[in-house]
Parts: structure tokens; C-alpha cells; sequence
């Protein structure tokens, strides 16, 4: 996945932020357990966002923005083709959100004042004769601050004066890719997966503070060939994971800061199998076992199956073991904005945060049905998952209105998962998508089984569009979010 590091670690919960949708080429979203090919951690899903290359990109392409708040960005891409065998894409992008705006009279900014730098050179590398290589590089600095209006940092910071926050970001990563196909045997290839990150993270939420840096590399050997013929598949590799994390709070009323540091290192192995017969049927199934030095041996099964029924009619099913290192603060910063004392309960394991990784089964259905109707097409999708946790690190808001507490699961914690979604061509090059979501999330606390909150009950989506013969789009969405339990 070739920029899915930005959505892992210390940037789990800002990683999207941080890249400029001008940049995007494609993005591929799988629900339920991934491939083992790329890694232990997938349970309900993988997003993997496919930046532009120079094969696909505009030689010169400039955009800018200016809304009404004053938020302005400018996004630059710049495409070389250096040589017959090498390409490569600049990417820029800087925003700005100067203005402090409080438009409901409350004291505080209703979004953030700050600024964002982002850069990527990415180069692309084709032989010709078998050799593929990709290899990027980036940087991004972004601050953000936000509290009451006429906060300065440099006066009002750590103090009671006005409440403030800053949370400010520095990133340096590389990603590459090498890989090579055998010319005679074109299903037979290897190809080697490797990136690199430095991510600092400093921030305060008034009085608290909370500062972390990751440094992380990770590398993924793939060998792909078959069994027999073509109709049986595998690939097969050798991955290593290695993770630093420093990082340090404050809290007030609080005599010593916590610090909570650890590396991680993980050497793993996989195997996969795919079988496709070209008609009906296909199965890929999928093993991997990862030794980690903190956390011992890992285990991750997955098996994935398609069965066309008719030409039009499609069964999907998936099942398998995800496996992930919760980073609790980094993915929950927000309890930091209010008085809530840190607390821990229920501790699992001497290492990290005293808590064992998360592990969950994810088991999914998908029932997929195209149709004509009048002449024109359309696609019925009914799509159902279990998620099972066997550990979780939980955040309990209800225990206490002056605590957060973290425990390590003593019960149950799972999630049903429905999901139904129309499309269909109303008139010529005037299409609709309808879509319905049910979702029952409940674990266990402290204080009995209750429903996780913030999590909508069920969400409702309408999707027109409409292209004229001069390739103008029109098109309108709307969205409705249902219930949420807030905790008590």
C-alpha cells in the first residue's frame, strides 16, 4: 500500500489531513481483513491512497482556493519525464487558515487558525526489459492552534489568562518500491517494499502536555509465482517492522509527568494462495505469523471468496484475524482538552501502555446484484460484518466525569455492521445512488454492556449527478447522521 504509512501510528488520526485531495490519483477501500501480504494490522478495513505519478500526471497543473472564512491553499504539480526509463512529479501544497472566527459568540474559534507545508517528489523508474522502481520522498510541517479568541501563545500559554491549543506536526518520510517480472513468465515476479518515517508531534490542550515522536522503517520481500497453471497462484515474503515511540504528558493536577516509550520490532512471514477459475469461482487464503518483541508470537488467518452466481449476480465473503498496537493517546487526544485525569485499569501486559495489542475476528457477506431497468443500468448491494474483539484497550468516558479511564477488555466488545446501496441511471447521464447504514457497536465496562458513544446508530445518503454532452457536472449529496449516545 503505497501511502498507507500516513494513516498508521502517531498519525492515525490526522493522517488524512495531510494529504491534499489535488494530489490523489486513486483510492481503493477494502471492507473487512486485507491481504497478509500487507501486514498483521487490517480488522475492519485497509484504505490505501494512490498518489499521482509522472506517467498520469498533468506536466503543469496549478490550483488555488479562497472561501469565505479566509482559508487559502495553493497546490502545484510539476511532471518531468527525465529520460526514456526515469519520470518524476513534484507535488506542492501550502495552506493557510489566518482569520480567528467565532461566529456564535462563544469565546472560541469555531475551527482552528494555522498552517500547513507539504511537499512530495516522487520518481518513477521502467526498464524496460523487467525492472520497476518507484521512490518518493516527503515533508510536511503543519500548526494548528485554536481555544478562545485573542489566545497568544506567547502570553496566555500554560496559563488561566484564556484557554488555548496548539498542536504542531513535523513529518519526514521516504517510500519506495522495486520490483521485477520475468518476461517469459509474466506471472512470476518479486518485488521489494520499503518507507521510512520520522513523525514529531508537540502539542498542549491548555494546562495539559502532550509531545510524542515516532521514527518507524518497514520492509515487505514479495515472490509471486504459481502452482501447476495459472488458475493457482501464490506469493510468499518476508517482512520486518521496526517502531520507535517517545512520548510524554503533562496533566494538570498531576505531581509527574507520565512518559510512555517503546520499540517495537517485528519480523513476520506470510503465505498466500488465490485460486480463479476465470467463471464463477475464486479464493484466495492467506496466512501470516509475526514474532514481536514485546507481544510474542502473532497469528493472522484470512480467507476471502467471490461465487458468481449468474453473469449479474455475485456472493462475496471474507474472514480473518486483525492485529494492532492501540496508540491510546495519540488516537483519543481530544480528552485532553477538558480537566479528565489519566487513568489505567485492568492492565494486561508490563509493556508499552500495560495493555496487550487489540485482536479482533472480522467475518463479512456481500451480496452484489446488477439490473437493467427501462433499458437503463443499475446495482442492488447488501453488504453485513461481524467484527469479535478478543482484546481491546477500551477508553471508558462514564466511569467518572473527572477521569478517562483506558482498561483492558474483561468481557465482550463487537459490532454488527449492515449496509444497503442503490445505483441507478435515472435518465442519460443522470445517475443516483442511495445508501443505508446500520451499525450496533457494545462492549463491556466497567459499569455493565453499554453502546460505544459517538458512534451514529445509523447514517442515510443520497447522491445526484449529472453530466452534460460538454462534460459539466452537476452534482448535489445529502447526508443524514443518526443517534449517538453521549457518555454520562
Amino acid at each position: 500500500a503505497a501511502d498507507l504509512a500516513q494513516l498508521r501510528g502517531l498519525a492515525s488520526s490526522q493522517g488524512i489531513q495531510f494529504i491534499p485531495g489535488t494530489w490523489i490519483n486513486s483510492i481503493q477501500v477494502t471492507k473487512g481483513v486485507g491481504s497478509v501480504v500487507n501486514g498483521y494490522e487490517s480488522i475492519a478495513g485497509q484504505i490505501n491512497v494512490e498518489l499521482k505519478k509522472p506517467q498520469e500526471s498533468d506536466k503543469f497543473y496549478l490550483n488555488g482556493y479562497v472561501n469565505s472564512s479566509g482559508r487559502s491553499e495553493t497546490n502545484l504539480i510539476y511532471t518531468v519525464q527525465t529520460g526514456k526509463k526515469w519520470g518524476t512529479t513534484f507535488l506542492l501544497h501550502g495552506s493557510v487558515r489566518p482569520f480567528e472566527m467565532d461566529q456564535n459568540g462563544d469565546s472560541f474559534l469555531d475551527f482552528p487558525t494555522g498552517t500547513q507545508i507539504n511537499f512530495v517528489n516522487r520518481w518513477v523508474y521502467n526498464s524496460g526489459n523487467g525492472w520497476l522502481g518507484q521512490l518518493s520522498v516527503k515533508y510536511l510541517k503543519d500548526n494548528k492552534q485554536g481555544g478562545q479568541t485573542f489566545f497568544h501563545p506567547e502570553r496566555d500559554k500554560f496559563t488561566t489568562n484564556r484557554y488555548g491549543l496548539e498542536i504542531n506536526t513535523e513529518r519526514a518520510e521516504f517510500v519506495g518500491k522495486l520490483g521485477y517480472q520475468f518476461s517469459d513468465k509474466p506471472y512470476k515476479s518479486f518485488g521489494l517494499q520499503f518507507n521510512g518515517v520520522d513523525h514529531l508531534h508537540d502539542s498542549y490542550f491548555g494546562l495539559n502536555q502532550y509531545n510524542a515522536r515516532e521514527k518507524s522503517l518497514y520492509a515487505n520481500l514479495i515472490y509471486q509465482s504459481v502452482i501447476g497453471s495459472t488458475l493457482h497462484k501464490f506469493k510468499t515474503g518476508l517482512s520486518m517492522l521496526f517502531d520507535e515511540y517517545r512520548e510524554t504528558l503533562d496533566q494538570v493536577g498531576s505531581p509527574v509527568g507520565l512518559a510512555f516509550d517503546r520499540t517495537e520490532q517485528v519480523p513476520g512471514a506470510f503465505f498466500e494462495y488465490s485460486y480463479d477459475d476465470s467463471k464463477k469461482f475464486s479464493l484466495i487464503a492467506g496466512v501470516r505469523v509475526d514474532q514481536h518483541n514485546l507481544f510474542g508470537t502473532l497469528f493472522a488467518p484470512r480467507l476471502h471468496a467471490k461465487y458468481d452466481v449468474t453473469p449479474t449476480t455475485t456472493l462475496r465473503a471474507s474472514a480473518g484475524r486483525g492485529i494492532r498496537v492501540a496508540n491510546i493517546i495519540a488516537e483519543n487526544t481530544g480528552f485532553l482538552a477538558s480537566s479528565r485525569a489519566l487513568m489505567f485499569q485492568n492492565k494486561t501486559s508490563s509493556q508499552g501502555y500495560g495493555f496487550v495489542p487489540d485482536m479482533a475476528w472480522n467475518y463479512g457477506l456481500n451480496f452484489l446484484q446488477e439490473f437493467n431497468l427501462g433499458y437503463r443500468p443499475g446495482s442492488f448491494s447488501l453488504d453485513y460484518f461481524f467484527t469479535d474483539f478478543e482484546n481491546q484497550v477500551v477508553m471508558d468516558l462514564d466511569h467518572s466525569p473527572r477521569q478517562v479511564t483506558f482498561f483492558g477488555l474483561q468481557g465482550k466488545s463487537f459490532s454488527h455492521s449492515v449496509q444497503v446501496q442503490i445505483d441507478y441511471q435515472l435518465a442519460r447521464r443522470f445517475d443516483v445512488r442511495l445508501a443505508y447504514r446500520w451499525v450496533d457497536v457494545e462492549t463491556d465496562y466497567l459499569t455493565g454492556r453499554r453502546q460505544r458513544p459517538l458512534i451514529p446508530k445509523d447514517r442515510a445518503f443520497v447522491n445526484l449527478s449529472y453530466k452534460t454532452k460538454n462534460n459539466w457536472v452537476f452534482d448535489g449529496t445529502v447526508q443524514r447522521v443518526g443517534r449517538q449516545r453521549i457518555p454520562d
